[in-house]
């Protein structure tokens, strides 16, 4: 929903009933992360803030999301990417609704004979390197391509084990201007999926890739077009359970891996696990509620968000920075007010009275302090 809507800011001073929608039950989960201040009932705190209201419409549009699996091709790996194939059903059921599409690169950045550097693999059973829904039997095409003959060692020659998955993205956004381009459109988002056994150069720490340079790279290359967020199918910090199990050690577990994904709001999953499908649903969920989303113009003061509905449903959200996320998508031609406290901005604020100074029949007209509408269906729907 993210991607298919119309929205219309609006700024409130001293007008706290400047939209009258009808409200509906909503619960909000969970906290505002990133917020400037917690006032906490301090009222000098408050005079802070200021209040402000953000209406979009719900377009019918299905938002366009392009998905990249980074898939450890390390000796190590033969189970895991098959029980990764295995269970695509489950990630792929869960984001059904949207327009994906789903590329391959690996682990491996070395110079050696598998060493494709941010490249996309060929598929395997069908043309090209790019999955679509109108790819024929999808399922067995992802199988067969993420579970990799060079992790079985025992037939081929193995893949570097130096593992860099986060380098190996970073490197795969870089190819978007040349032989990566017909993966990494402007009119889709972009979400990357780790699986690997060992942290980035195995061992992770500050001297290799951290989850900063991923966001960073995301940024730099595509700015506004593409809201970025990584998942994970990795050693998780703290898992006894799978250091117990011999897996891996602790210096292996995916500390910096995990850092790209929490600086983005994903979610990860164990690679001990016997069964990925609990894993890969709950990635899945995470990616199609990401999409299920509006983001307002400025962070939000803790615990201020309201949201309305017209016309009137029952759907839960939950605020994450300056995004508000439900957990189903509200009917198309939905209008969705969002009201919340934002800090204070003194040149707006300036802007907001010398504008009522110069046409006093404009006072508390919000028509004269919106924004310019804009459809975000135009920027995020699937590629032409």
């Amino acid at each position: 929903m993210k991607k298919a809507i119309t929205w219309l800011t609006f700024l409130v001073i001293g007008v706290p009933n400047l939209i009258n929608c009808s409200k509906v039950d909503f619960s909000s989960v969970g906290d505002v992360s990133n917020t400037p201040l917690d006032c906490n009932g301090n009222a000098s705190c408050e005079g802070q803030y200021e209040k402000a209201s953000e209406e979009f419409l719900q377009h019918g549009d299905a938002p366009a999301v392009d998905i990249l699996f980074v898939i450890d091709n390390s000796a190590s790996m033969y189970e895991e990417q098959q029980k990764l194939g295995d269970r695509i059903r489950s990630f792929i059921g869960e984001i059904s609704q949207l327009d994906w599409q789903i590329a391959f690169t690996t682990t491996d950045v070395s110079d050696g004979s598998f060493g494709i550097k941010g490249s996309f693999l060929p598929l395997e059973g069908a043309s090209g390197n790019i999955i679509t829904k109108a790819t024929p039997n999808y399922e067995s095409v992802f199988l067969n391509t993420a579970t990799r003959p060079e992790s079985n060692c025992d037939l081929y020659e193995c893949a570097s084990g130096d593992e860099m998955p986060m380098l190996a993205s970073i490197l795969a956004m870089r190819k978007s201007t040349n032989e990566n381009n017909a993966f990494f459109l402007d009119k889709a988002d972009l979400v990357v999926v780790y699986l690997s056994d060992e942290d980035e150069n195995s061992v992770g720490g500050p001297d290799t890739t951290q989850g900063s340079d991923v966001v960073n790279t995301v940024n730099e290359i595509f700015g506004a077009k593409k809201s970025f967020s990584a998942y994970a199918i990795i050693v998780e910090p703290g898992d006894k359970k799978c250091e117990a199990a011999g897996v891996a050690s602790p210096q292996h577990m995916g500390n910096n891996i995990n850092s790209v994904v929490q600086l983005t709001h994903g979610v990860t999953g164990s690679i001990c696990d016997n069964d990925y499908g609990k894993s890969l649903s709950k990635i899945g969920q995470k990616v199609r509620q990401l999409a299920d989303r509006v983001e307002l113009s400025e962070l939000p003061l803790l615990n201020t968000v309201t949201v309305s509905l017209e016309p009137k449903q029952n759907i839960n959200f939950t605020v994450n920075g300056k995004f508000v996320l439900f957990k189903t998508p509200p009917e198309e031609g939905t209008k969705i007010v969002v009201n919340y406290k934002r800090v204070k901005d003194k040149k707006r604020d300036r802007g907001h009275h010398n504008s009522h100074n110069d046409n006093d029949d404009h006072d508390n007209d919000a028509g004269d302090h919106s924004h310019d509408i804009h459809s975000l269906s135009d920027n995020h729907s699937r590629r032409d």
